[in-house]
């Protein structure tokens, strides 16, 4: 395993794209890059149960990334976040669009959206595309959702499968080879953990590869007796599924005893290449080690 280098800061904000009605917005904290991927890379933006209709306006733009910005063409869609939930009455075509893909950034209006839950979905023209964006909505009542880590504290820690590490998914084998840190906490806490796989593929560029973080009990490095697969895992990323979601594969927030764990990185097919995991716990509780 290469070596590994952290950092750590709280986080705070929401996710960009997630929006709901019934208070003014208050402005983030901070805001943060997510990654287009494909035209199925999704971001939610979700209004309660306000009684009344409102206007609404999104706005789409590239922030640098894998591909040149502006050449990047985009779009976004519009509907209600349940398919069968069409607003009653209303006679638009759904989903609404922004209309043609256009380089570098597109913009949707609504006119008088109904109250209920809505699903933003921002795309590229060109599948495998990725590049960072940054999505604004505006309308007559929104209010922030808290970020998924709201409270946690967040650490970086960034790394790469090497040619010795780089082991794949158990049906390659060599599962226990892959990267492992070991993670401490000291007193219960909530834990909220997204791999990502950054940068390119031996100097290519390439689609990002299917990614699984696997949470273990105890504090022992996984070996061939105890690793060949993710059985024993206390929590599994994407519900056990290799994936490559807009912001990575992510094991979602969990209450967890004091103690130590284990967690490990992998590939779903063997891959050379920059890793990078982003760790949220309750503040002063997670401590991270690399296992020699």
């Amino acid at each position: 395993m290469a070596g590994a280098a952290a950092s750590s800061a709280p986080a705070h904000g929401r996710p960009l794209g997630s929006c709901q009605a019934g208070e003014p917005e208050k402005p983030a904290a901070s805001r943060r890059r997510r990654t287009v991927a494909s035209k199925s890379a999704e971001a939610e933006s979700r209004s309660s149960s306000a009684p009344c209709a409102a206007d609404a306006s999104m706005s789409l733009v590239t922030r640098g990334g894998g591909s040149k910005p502006e050449d990047v063409q985009l779009g976004l869609a519009l509907s209600p976040e349940a398919p069968t939930e069409q607003p009653a009455g209303d006679a638009r075509k759904w989903p609404l669009r922004s209309g043609d893909y256009r380089p570098g950034g597109c913009r949707l209006a609504a006119a008088s959206l109904p109250a209920g839950r809505w699903l933003v979905v921002p795309s590229t023209f060109t599948p495998g595309t990725e590049c960072g964006f940054e999505l604004r909505a505006s309308a007559g009542r929104l209010a922030a959702l808290p970020h998924e880590a709201h409270g946690l504290q967040r650490q970086a820690v960034q790394g790469a499968w090497d040619r010795q590490s780089a082991a794949g998914s158990p049906n390659h084998g060599a599962f226990w080879k892959n990267p492992q840190l070991q993670l401490v906490l000291s007193r219960p806490a909530e834990l909220l953990l997204r791999l990502r796989a950054p940068g390119t593929r031996e100097g290519r560029s390439a689609a990002p590869p299917s990614l699984c973080v696997a949470l273990f009990d105890g504090g022992e490095q996984r070996t061939e007796a105890t690793g060949r697969g993710l059985s024993r895992a206390r929590a599994v990323s994407e519900g056990g599924l290799y994936a490559y979601p807009a912001g990575g594969a992510c094991l979602p927030r969990t209450p967890l005893p004091a103690g130590m764990y284990a967690v490990l990185l992998s590939t779903f097919d063997p891959y050379v290449g920059p890793w990078e995991l982003v760790l949220y716990a309750t503040e002063g509780t997670l401590r991270v080690a690399s296992f020699r």
